[in-house]
Formats: C-alpha cells, structure tokens, sequence
C-alpha cells in the first residue's frame, strides 16, 4: 500500500479523535475500565479557567496484535491552543500506533511522537504545543515508556515509588552542567514538546515485567510529591487513587490542571480487552466517556505532504469484510466529524464526584 493511502488514513483517523477529544467536558471528571484495573482523571483546578490537559486510555485491537496503551498530553502554558494542541497530539498518536506495521514497539513509538509533532506543528505553525507521557503494552513484551516535556511517569513495586522519567527542563536535563543562577531563573523552561517542528528527540525506555502499577501525570499533581503518592497509593484501588490525587493537589495549592491515569496488571487488562472489543477497532476512554471506531480501509484521497516522516509500507492483507467503515461512541454510530458525546446518568455523575482525601492532611 502506498504512502500517500497510509497518511490519508491516519490523518482520516486522527482528525474524528481529535474532534472528540475537543468536545465541551465538565470541569472535573473521572472513570474506570470495566474488567480492568485502569483509571483516569482530570479536574481543571482552583485557577484555570479551561483544563488543557487530555489523557486517554486506549485499545487498538488490529490485524496484526493487539496494543493497550495510556497516553497523557497537557498542552503548553503561554502558547496558543493548548487544549487543541494536547488533543491533536494524542488523535496523531494514536493514529500512528492504529496503522503502523512495525513490529518493533520502540521504532513504532517514535514514529507516532514524530507524527504528532508533525501535526501539531503543520497546524500552529510552532505557536502551540503539547507534552506527551505515555505507556504501550503488548503481548509478551515488558511495557515501554515514552517521555516528552515535564509530565511525568511513575511505577511501584512492593516498597517504593519509581519515577522513570525526566522533565525536559533545565533544572532536571542540566543539574550541575549550567550556572545555578541561570538554572533556577529558567528551571521550569521546556526544552522541548510536541509541535516544535524539528530536533525532536523522544525518551523512550523499556520498563520490566516485574513492576505492576503505573501512574503518568500532569504537573499539576508534581506538588503531591512522591512520598504522599505512595501513601495514597498503597490505601487506594485505582478509581480513588487518581481522584484522590487531583483532591491532594488542590488542598496543597497547585494552580495548574491535574490529570493522572493510573494503571495495574496491564496484562490481564490486555487479555481482558482483547476478549471483549471487537476486532479491526479503536476504543479509546478518557474521563467523560468512550469512543470506538472501526478501522477504516486505506485510500488514495490525499497526497502526503513531502516533508513527513517517512515510514515502513505495510502489507495488508485481503479483507473479507466489505462492510462500509463506521464509527461508534457508546455503541452509537456516528460519522468521522461528528461524535456524539452520551450524557453520564446521573447516578454515574455521582461515581464522577471527587472523593476527598483525609488521610494526608497534617501530614
């Protein structure tokens, strides 16, 4: 298949996220996957007056193998669009993931961060961009990291915390190397982000099998500490543990957004997911809601621009289902551009409410 159908259909793909992942959300919000132990939330904060961070669950179960994958994106303070930034980079990423055919996990997480980027930035023209933390898994294989700006990404064990990134600031890329007068002045200034258009250079690492639980947040939860996230974590199933987190944040006075995704037996989520999504799919949850798709067939309809990445062709295989391509929210049909949002109940609206945090005051 040609180049030209691969990046008509992963820009077709990223552009129906995109507009969901864009739609009006309540200021705070929270949500379990039902059969896993995989949680996300948000709250937009005490200061902000609209939450620029995006976080989703996903699962793209394809022709080849099935990928469970946790993606957070907060888009950039002092820049254009951050929310549509941080939306078009998670759409773009997980495009990439749903059509890639490389079997090589970390071949294919650098691909999808150079195609958001290229994305983000083809769009704001370098005045807007986004962080990007996320965590993929696969059959048979340990999970891989990927780091990009000052989220972050954290895994437990048994008696500790491990924080196995590290912010793309001054103050943590260059301890020691610059003068400590111009690290402490500039030590919150991103080095680099999603959307900046070159030199991107991705941090991405291979975490083991024998690590369970896994947290990527925002900063706006770093106020929280590694100390009180292992606190909570050790007294929380994963549903109270990122809510929880957002509550902690605020009581302790951080001014940004706070996001978080918590996650625990990613294998068993996988085999779980696996088993109930439908095949040749992509289902993505974030804290409002749910969005599946079908993944559509490839066509000719737009040339790819010369300056994108390029990538390794893949070898489809001969379809036996003609059925026209179709998306669903909810388990409702709804086209490309147009995804219906389903209201939450107003008994899941209780489940959404923030549970506060006791055990860390005075603390």
């Amino acid at each position: 298949m040609s180049r030209n159908a691969d990046y008509a259909l992963k820009t077709r793909i990223a552009e129906g996220i995109t507009a969901w992942l864009q739609r009006i959300i309540p200021p705070v919000g929270a949500r379990r996957i039902s059969s896993t132990a995989l949680a996300v939330s948000t709250d937009v904060g005490t200061t902000r007056k609209e939450n620029q961070d995006r976080a989703i669950i996903g699962f793209i179960h394809n022709e080849s193998e099935p990928v469970l994958f946790l993606a957070l994106a907060d888009g950039m303070g002092g820049m254009a669009q951050g929310g549509k930034c941080a939306a078009m980079t998670l759409a773009a990423f997980t495009a990439e993931l749903a059509t890639s055919g490389d079997p090589n996990t970390e071949n294919t997480l650098k691909s999808a961060a150079h195609f958001a980027d290229y994305c983000v930035h083809k769009d704001l023209r370098g005045n807007g961009g986004s962080t990007l933390s996320a965590l993929i898994i696969k059959y048979g294989n340990p999970p891989i990291t990927l780091n990009i700006g000052d989220s972050r990404i954290y895994a437990f064990d048994e008696s500790s915390i491990l924080r196995l990134t590290r912010d793309d600031t001054i103050e943590e890329q260059f301890k020691g190397i610059v003068d400590p007068k111009i690290a402490e002045a500039q030590k919150h200034r991103i080095l680099q982000y999603i959307g900046m258009g070159s030199d991107l250079e991705p941090h991405i690492k291979e975490s083991t099998n024998t690590l369970k639980d896994f947290l990527l947040t925002s900063d706006g939860a770093n106020i929280c500490g590694t100390e009180n996230l292992f606190r909570i974590k050790n007294n929380s199933e994963n549903g109270t543990f990122v809510k929880r987190i957002t509550e902690l944040s605020k009581w302790l006075g951080s001014s940004d957004n706070i996001t978080a995704i918590a996650a625990s037996d990613l294998h068993d989520s996988l085999d779980q997911l696996t088993r109930n999504v439908e095949r040749n799919s992509i289902t993505i949850w974030d804290s409002f809601g749910e969005r599946s798709q079908v993944i559509p067939e490839r066509t000719e309809a737009r040339s790819e621009p010369k300056n994108q990445p390029a990538k390794p062709m893949r070898k489809s295989k001969p379809r036996t289902n003609k059925k026209k391509p179709e998306e669903k929210n909810n388990n409702k049909p709804v086209g490309d551009d147009k995804d219906r949002h389903k209201n939450t109940e107003e008994k899941d609206s209780k489940e959404l409410q923030i549970e506060f945090f006791k055990g860390t005051q005075g603390e």
